[in-house]
């Protein structure tokens, strides 16, 4: 459900007046209800009551399973101090966020409220376990299952059965709270089962407890966070069996008005059954408001889940730069489950703080947003657990700051909020920069520093790259050189982190003659580029040199090592309109760490990304060569790769090692060769040096 654009509406969005044994989960009011409840004076105690639900914490289930995620050693649970025991939480899913999971439907209608013609079980059916249908006016939100089949990138697949309709023996003003609620939902579930219904399939782990049940009723939604709201609730009755099966939890919520409805409360209602919390702020005078900006189906009913949540419910397993860094890709997570994890000490457990990049675009869930052009989002996340182990410190509501917050460009961190919802400059884009001194700057929420960089954003449409170090102490070295025919240039770029001075004296740029061709310099942040006095030359051998200290890392004063490099250029010349694109040529290990080629080059193992800007699909034929001395020695032809339109393909030789003798580092080199099926020729060429 959307949120609205008032500063003084979104502060108090959120407020919740449910007792605490009962509401988990309740969508967000209209206006006109906001403000009836400026005007009647229920604000504070709507806040009280909001935090006594805990539907403004992660739920101790997913906490739980945060901890386990990834390659590290499960976080222990601390033993308390003060001699007290861990707070309980009935807010404990059991429902998996990974496998094949069967969700009950429960219809009921009411004498005075009886259902529509269009309101029928098959219309349910199709809302929540619906196939996808991109054609759909409703898409993403054309039904529960499809949306989160894409959010968890095929992980989660939700299918179930609907029961109904259950005509209630009383009109609907008889119910008036949760008490008499649970006694009509047990009538309901009890016929259906003397009907001949199977409930135990719904306990899909096995462990006595029905893990998600939706109730959907006729009757009209009443005031905002009344027991006539949408909600996730608990189950009073807790004596309670079904076909020996426990219920403990349930959504609680209208069926749908409207035929043209579609399923984003359904969605976002999901999200609390698995575990998440509501990332909206509860109370404004705990600044800041609005962390998120409304880009989250878990804060404005609006878009995908965010690398944060994806993380912690293990559909995403991030990139980590602890140390060091280089030049870094990140797919759309709309798409693919990219994201890239920034923090010194870091690690793939997901409870502690750290920034989190992802790049978004406006596809697939995220197809219903503003994204359009799409760009790089940063969350700065501070998941630290509690003395107890079984929840986070923070949340997105009453804690001293928050469990997760989107940087915006050029708003510091503690001001962040201070904006209407979906803010347009939500994106880090081209030229933007995110460090120490920035702003937002990268330091942690104490204020000390981070020594995190991101440089040289540059969004491709389909990709986004960047530049992206931690306490980057690393010698100064080239990690990219790249040359153009048009502009009689060649351009190096460095691993500066924040900017670098450059002397020209002493560089040297050769031809293959020996002839000096350095001409005009230019710089930029972490880059240099020099004219050539004579043109550049397709098939040609060029060699650039450095000698030390020519460049320095600012404001560290860090000095470069005397470096130098040969430059191959393109068998044949590649033009500017070229729609078949390297993304990235890299050395990895068998474990996939980058640049590992230093101390044995005898089996190197290489990764290509390649993108595709034709209009078509293309299939690319990869071929590894390797020179040495300027002569091809040995050559090897990888499985061909299918690129789609506007997509990108990635190679990692890791079942064919390149061999190579002690020593090649001296006089190797690796070219790869991409040859079209459509063109067959060899459009592109790209190489490694070994050093």
């Amino acid at each position: 459900m959307k949120k609205f654009c008032s500063i003084s509406l979104i502060l108090i969005a959120l407020l919740i007046s449910i007792p605490a044994t009962q509401a988990f989960a309740l969508s967000p009011p209209t206006e006109e209800m906001i403000a009836e409840m400026i005007e009647d004076g229920t604000y504070e105690q709507q806040i009280r009551e909001a935090y006594a639900t805990e539907n403004h914490i992660m739920s101790p289930g997913l906490v739980e399973k945060a901890q386990t995620l990834g390659n590290d050693t499960p976080i222990p649970t601390p033993t308390p101090t003060d001699g007290q025991s861990p707070p309980q939480s009935p807010r404990n899913p059991t429902l998996s966020s990974i496998g094949n999971q069967k969700v009950l439907v429960i219809l009921i209608d009411f004498p005075n409220y009886p259902s529509a013609p269009w309101q029928t079980v098959q219309y349910e059916e199709n809302n929540m376990f619906g196939a996808e249908n991109i054609s759909s006016p409703l898409y993403p939100y054309e039904s529960l299952s499809a949306y989160y089949k894409r959010s968890s990138y095929d992980l989660l697949n939700i299918s179930g059965e609907v029961w109904g309709w259950y005509r209630a023996p009383m009109p609907s003003y008889y119910y008036t709270d949760h008490t008499a609620g649970d006694k009509l939902i047990k009538d309901a579930i009890n016929y259906y089962i003397s009907q001949g219904n199977d409930i135990t399939k719904f306990d899909n782990d096995n462990d006595g407890t029905i893990d998600a049940v939706y109730v959907k009723w006729t009757a009209p939604s009443g005031a905002w966070s009344s027991f006539w709201w949408a909600k996730q609730t608990g189950y009073g009755i807790n004596t309670d069996l079904f076909q020996n099966k426990k219920l403990s939890t349930y959504v609680w919520m209208p069926f749908a008005t409207t035929p043209d409805a579609g399923a984003s409360v359904d969605i976002h209602e999901f999200g609390h059954v698995l575990g998440l919390p509501d990332y909206y702020d509860y109370d404004p005078a705990v600044p800041p408001s609005y962390a998120l900006g409304g880009y989250d189906i878990m804060d404005g009913n609006r878009g995908d889940h965010c690398a944060f949540s994806k993380f912690v419910l293990g559909w995403l397993e991030p990139m980590v730069i602890a140390t060091g860094g280089d030049t870094t890709y990140l797919r759309s997570t709309s798409e693919f489950p990219d994201a890239l994890v920034l923090m010194p000490q870091a690690t793939l457990n997901a409870c502690k703080e750290y920034y989190i990049l992802q790049f978004r675009r406006n596809e697939k869930n995220d197809r219903d947003t503003s994204y359009l052009n799409g760009g790089l989002q940063i969350w700065h996340v501070d998941a630290t657990l509690d003395q107890y182990g079984g929840y986070f410190i923070n949340n997105n509501s009453n804690s001293d700051h928050k469990l997760i917050s989107l940087l915006q460009p050029g708003v510091a961190q503690s001001k962040f909020g201070d904006y209407f919802t979906y803010p347009p400059n939500i994106f880090f884009r081209n030229g933007d920069v995110f460090n120490d001194t920035s702003i937002p700057n990268s330091n942690k929420w104490d204020g000390s520093a981070t020594n995190i960089s991101v440089s040289n954003i540059y969004l491709q449409g389909i990709y986004a790259q960047l530049d992206a170090f931690v306490n980057n102490s690393d010698p100064i070295r080239i990690i990219q050189t790249s040359y153009d025919y048009d502009s009689n240039e060649f351009k190096f770029t460095f691993n500066g982190i924040r900017g670098s001075v450059f002397n020209n004296g002493g560089i040297q740029l050769t031809s293959k003659s020996g002839e000096n061709i350095l001409g005009e310099m230019t710089a930029g942040n972490n880059w240099v580029a020099f004219k050539s006095t004579i043109p550049i030359q397709p098939d040609s051998k060029y060699n650039i040199s450095f000698p030390a200290g020519a460049v320095l890392d600012y404001p560290r004063g860090n000095p470069s090592a005397a470096y130098s490099d040969t430059i191959i250029t393109d068998p044949v010349r590649v033009y500017r309109d070229s729609k078949l694109q390297f993304m990235f040529l890299r050395f990895k290990d068998q474990n996939g760490e980058i640049n590992c080629i230093k101390n044995d080059t005898r089996h190197v193992y290489v990764e290509v990304g390649i993108a595709n800007y034709f209009p078509e699909t293309r299939t690319v034929s990869p071929v590894i060569a390797v020179y040495e001395n300027d002569k091809l020695v040995q050559a090897q032809v990888l499985t061909p790769l299918v690129i789609h339109q506007n997509d990108a393909g990635f190679i990692y030789t890791n079942l064919q090692p390149i061999t190579l003798p002690p020593g090649a580092e001296n006089t190797h080199k690796i070219k790869v060769f991409l040859f079209d099926n459509l063109d067959n020729i060899t459009p592109l060429t790209n190489a490694l040096v070994l050093n």
